[in-house]
């Protein structure tokens, strides 16, 4: 299979317990529910579940019920995971190497669906075990700017018509997606799982083409729901944000960050602020344009590289962080005192021992890849306060 080209890992993100006075309810957030959808009795006496409230913002359960998750997560046949998964149930749950981009999605007043199948990722990047997830992203107002996609190095040329939609599909050693600009919207699908790379996933034996039609099983309905939504069904909640100007100055000021860091004063360093590129190459891309999201890049001579990616006014969506699966990677992360900030920690990566950090402080998210992220963290709850 070609690699699907990878996504942003943050905390990139995206968390604690709500802080106070802002988080969000409803659909988009995973730590509220996707509620799963009843499944319909066998027999004449079948009912359909009750349909969506037209007044009210559609749910992840609206859209996918338990039914479809199951079918598109089911483990090949003959496998060990056919067989301890028999009588599992999907659960809703946000795969650590997307927590923080399913914040900021959240707060921009997207929809975050994710669904997990075995037990969780024990860390970010990582890929062992044998969990696999199923996951929707919707992003309002960004159908103009779509993109297929990737497979590899380059766009997929790959498309299947799914209820009319014509819609992009990739497979890869990450896994399957399928995307197609709907109702005005972003909108994709993708499962992963572990052991696509290495000692074989609980998918082994499954051709590509038979997982991607189960993308389709689940795509087909909420294409359909989404393109007859009223209004209100379509307004999901989503923060009120104030302009940011992507400076690696203040709390991030990089004389400050030296200090914390224990790196001596006349450090030969290059730090600069990254933000994402006018043309979204990805939904991830698209994600952080639209939440203005800026990355500070700080290259010291002789030490790793930090970076610093800084989400301003999406802290009330980092409940996000300490609901499942982050309650699995990530640990609490002690923090000077005397401040209005949370942190989680995650185990060091093994190709080069970067650990990654998400802060929650002043009202902002931060995602924070460093041999030092811990230091880092400091430092900015210090100038915080």
């Amino acid at each position: 299979m070609r690699p699907l080209r990878p996504g942003p890992v943050l905390l990139a993100a995206l968390a604690l317990g709500a802080l106070a006075g802002g988080t969000l309810t409803g659909c988009a957030s995973i730590a509220a529910g996707q509620a799963a959808a009843s499944t319909r009795a066998a027999g004449s006496t079948a009912t359909a579940a009750p349909a969506p409230d037209p007044a009210v913002p559609l749910t992840c359960a609206d859209l996918v019920p338990e039914s479809l998750v199951a079918s598109a997560l089911a483990p090949a046949s003959g496998t060990p995971a056919a067989a301890a998964e028999s009588d599992s149930t999907p659960q809703p749950a946000v795969q650590p190497n997307a927590l923080f981009d399913a914040a900021v999605l959240e707060g921009l007043g997207g929809l975050d669906c994710s669904w997990r199948l075995g037990d969780p990722q024990a860390a970010i990047g990582s890929g062992l075990g044998d969990w696999s997830y199923l996951s929707l992203r919707v992003l309002p107002g960004a159908a103009d700017r779509w993109v297929p996609v990737w497979a590899g190095d380059a766009p997929s040329e790959d498309v299947r018509d799914i209820g009319g939609v014509e819609a992009s599909t990739a497979a890869g050693e990450t896994g399957w997606r399928l995307s197609a600009p709907v109702a005005g919207a972003w909108v994709q699908f993708e499962i992963t799982a572990a052991g696509l790379t290495g000692t074989g996933s609980k998918y082994a034996g499954i051709s590509d083409g038979t997982m991607l039609d189960r993308l389709a099983a689940v795509a087909e309905p909420v294409f359909a729901a989404l393109e007859s939504a009223t209004p209100e069904q379509a307004a999901w909640p989503r923060l009120e944000l104030a302009p940011v100007e992507p400076t690696c100055t203040g709390d991030l000021d990089v004389a400050l960050l030296l200090v914390y860091l224990g790196y001596p004063a006349d450090t030969a360093v290059s730090y600069r602020a990254r933000t994402p590129d006018a043309v979204a190459a990805s939904l991830d891309d698209a994600i952080r344009a639209d939440a203005r999201v800026f990355t500070c890049v700080l290259l010291a001579g002789g030490h790793g590289v930090s970076e610093i990616a800084v989400a301003r006014g999406f802290a009330p969506e980092s409940g996000v962080l300490d609901a499942p699966d982050g309650d699995v990677a990530l640990d609490p992360l002690a923090l000077p005192p005397g401040g209005d900030a949370r942190a989680f920690i995650g185990p060091a990566m093994p190709n080069g021992g970067r650990t990654p950090v998400y802060l929650a402080a002043g009202g902002d998210l931060y995602e924070i890849w460093s041999d030092r992220s811990s230091a880092i963290a400091d430092g900015i709850v210090d100038a915080r306060w």
